[in-house]
């Protein structure tokens, strides 16, 4: 009998030792997993931070074109705080001809597969603005598309400008044209 409680003690002992490393090991696993999370939060805060901090529009939209990514200069020119715009399309925040403007040249990208410029004109909360707008193909961890992410630029200043600019040109080139066939 001691014999035989000997053994069952000591496969006892190798069972609840074998539980504690077997712990030990799934402890160390969880805490290896939480810190690799909070880095990765502390990467996307850092993201969303120097995105906040652009004066240009920062956005990033999945293949439904609802936006997964929106910085305070697109919201403000949205007219919505982020919160309302995340999650949303261009469809549920602009009047149809801007929305069809936008999402007509997102999916261009997407299809095209690489990065363009175009110059939008869109219906914001102040009124029309002109921006610049880079957008390039978003990819997945295999490369594939998945959606688009876009940094746009309010040219407005900048387009009244140049488009005053052309008007005096064109009035000085009448003048010339005037006094040369006098």
């Amino acid at each position: 009998p001691w014999i035989a409680a000997a053994g069952l003690l000591a496969t006892l002992v190798v069972l609840a030792a074998n539980l504690y490393v077997g712990g030990r090991r799934a402890l160390a696993a969880a805490a290896a997993a939480q810190a690799e999370q909070q880095a990765r939060m502390q990467s996307m805060a850092l993201v969303q931070a120097i995105a906040d901090a652009s004066s240009d529009a920062i956005f990033a939209k999945d293949q439904a074109g609802r936006y997964q990514l929106c910085n305070l200069a697109a919201a403000a020119a949205i007219g919505r705080p982020p919160e309302q715009v995340l999650g949303r399309d261009d469809r549920e925040l602009f009047p149809p001809a801007t929305a069809d403007l936008i999402l007509a040249n997102d999916d261009l990208t997407m299809r095209a597969d690489r990065v363009h410029t175009y110059e939008e004109a869109i219906q914001t909360p102040a009124g029309t603005a002109t921006f610049l707008a880079t957008k390039g193909p978003l990819r997945d961890e295999q490369g594939c598309v998945v959606g688009v992410w876009g940094i746009s630029r309010d040219i407005s200043e900048r387009k009244r400008l140049d488009d005053e600019l052309q008007a005096h040109r064109h009035h000085l080139l009448e003048l010339v044209d005037e006094r040369t066939r006098e």
